[in-house]
This record gives C-alpha cells, structure tokens and sequence, in this order.
C-alpha cells in the first residue's frame, strides 16, 4: 500500500471512544430507530427467511445493540461530521467539528454534549502514516 493511501472505513460500531483517535476524520451517520428497522426489514426479509423474522430480529437484538452502543460509546461526540440521513434521497449535515475543537478529556473524544438518540453507522477516514 503506498504511503499516502486513504483507507475507507465503514461500520456501525466504528466510532467507539479507543478507536475515534485513529481517524484523520470521521461521519457519523444517524437515523431514527423505526428507520433502522423499515431499512431492515427490506434488506434483509429474503436472506433472514421472512419480514416477520426480519422486523424480529431488529427489534429484540439489532436495535438493543445499537442502543447500547449510542448511549456507551456516543459516537456523535467523536465525529468530524454529523449527518442525519433519515431520507437517503436528502441527508442533512447537522453537525462539524474540527478537530482542535473537540475537548481532549471528554470520554468519547467529542464534545461534551447530550447523548444521542440515534442509531449510527460510521464512516472513518485515516492516512497511512509514512
């Protein structure tokens, strides 16, 4: 890999507070918890068997996970950007920092700030240091 490489990250627990250092920068991308369950539901209902089993799933193990995650990790506070994206067709950027602005002794390495309430999927840039 060449020394000036940008690696692309993508994950839904990515922005955690011992990795968000990592990253040159990071996007948290947040949606309403009866999105993240209708999104579900339609990816998912064919290789799960059924949008019964499907919408299932999400609400007793995938949603309680990513609740979890919101509230320990909150992964808004250790982002770059933060954009809301309950419509694909319109994602709305609702919060940057720079760096330099986020508070080095806040657990997450964000701002201080109320917790977010939405669930997140996370995308992380970082250059290969030479």
């Amino acid at each position: 890999m060449p020394p000036d490489a940008v690696l692309l990250l993508d994950g839904v627990f990515l922005l955690r507070p011992e990795l968000v250092a990592l990253f040159d920068l990071s996007i948290h991308v947040r949606i309403g918890w009866d999105e993240v369950v209708r999104r579900g539901v339609l990816r998912d209902a064919v290789r799960l068997g059924s949008a019964e089993e499907a919408e299932r799933l999400y609400r007793v193990w995938y949603v309680p996970a990513q609740r979890l995650y919101v509230e320990q990790a909150r992964p808004a506070d250790g982002a770059d950007f933060v954009v809301d994206n309950d419509d694909p067709a319109a994602p709305m950027l609702v919060e940057h920092r720079l760096r330099q602005e986020r508070s080095p002794d806040s657990g997450s390495g964000g701002v201080p700030g109320p917790r977010s309430s939405f669930p997140t999927r996370s995308g992380c840039l970082s250059r290969r240091s030479t």
